[in-house]
């Protein structure tokens, strides 16, 4: 099961103004505590310590978190983010952060932090695109006699599309499962899995179709795989097995694959392992990233 538990990361930048977004959205739809972190190199004076809580807590309400049902816990701490945030997630909390940047250099522009982190982190991280929003919370009259207060707020699922990416290893059941523990009946779940063709863009015509015929037989197998898994870690209250769509990507690389799969199918999550893949997903991903270890 996931953590209840999130320590969230925060620098009071743009991408961190997401990652609390995508938190507070997390918070109303499973019920998810929130500790908001905010590393510092060196230790504050006094009076400039009271000015950073206060402009951490201005952002976490301008992220809606005057909303929530607990306050979320704010706190500082000296050293290095990415350290701080693995001591503090020890093994009962996720991570969430933020994409960092605008540099048109991948790796920039994910970040240092959020890369580290699904690269190899041991707790589930949840990365939060640059921009992110969540559907939008509307305010109606409750039903006469309905004992509610007089105007009350809906909060629309903002995680309905759940999308997870395969590697057809040993791993794909638990992250499948992870998948429809967030689930209810009316979720959609996908499984996706890419066949990376990109090495092959520059050879000649005969290895290129040799390579793509070679990749049919991949993908008829990694169908099946999916299909397999699909029925043995989805509930059936959830869905049917042969109602989980199965996309199988034939291109490269997995991250772009992944990525655009992800947008073109309007999830609202795409959950993938730890490694390499993930962490570079962190830069192209306009869909927030749930890594599992």
């Amino acid at each position: 099961m996931l953590p209840q538990r999130w320590i969230v990361g925060t620098d009071l930048s743009a991408g961190s103004d997401a990652a609390l977004r995508l938190a507070v959205a997390w918070s109303h739809a499973f019920g998810a505590r929130l500790e908001i972190v905010h590393g510092v190199s060196a230790a504050l004076e006094t009076g400039a310590r009271a000015q950073l809580e206060e402009a951490l807590r201005d952002q976490v309400r301008r992220a809606g978190g005057d909303d929530l049902a607990q306050d979320p816990v704010v706190s500082i701490d000296v050293g290095d983010p990415h350290a701080a945030l693995a001591r503090r997630a020890a093994d009962d909390a996720g991570i969430l952060v933020g994409a960092e940047g605008s540099s048109a250099m991948l790796l920039r522009q994910a970040g240092r932090v959020p890369t580290a982190l699904v690269a190899a982190s041991r707790v589930p991280v949840l990365i939060a695109p640059l921009g992110w929003h969540g559907p939008e919370r509307r305010r109606r009259r409750a039903h006469a006699g309905s004992g509610a207060p007089r105007r009350r707020r809906d909060v629309v699922p903002a995680f309905s599309r759940l999308m997870t990416g395969c590697s057809l290893h040993e791993r794909d059941a638990a992250r499948v499962e992870a998948m429809a523990s967030l689930a209810n009946p009316t979720s959609r779940l996908m499984l996706a899995y890419s066949i990376d063709l990109s090495a092959h863009r520059s050879h000649p015509p005969s290895l290129k179709a040799a390579a793509r015929a070679h990749s049919l037989e991949e993908a008829r197998a990694a169908e099946s795989a999916l299909r397999d898994i699909a029925a043995d870690a989805i509930p059936i209250e959830l869905a049917a097995a042969g109602d989980v769509p199965l996309h199988v990507v034939r291109q490269g690389p997995p991250e772009r694959d992944l990525a655009g799969l992800a947008a073109s199918q309007s999830a609202s999550l795409l959950l993938v392992g730890t490694g390499p893949i993930a962490a570079r997903l962190v830069a192209v991903t306009t869909t927030p990233l749930l890594v599992l270890p």
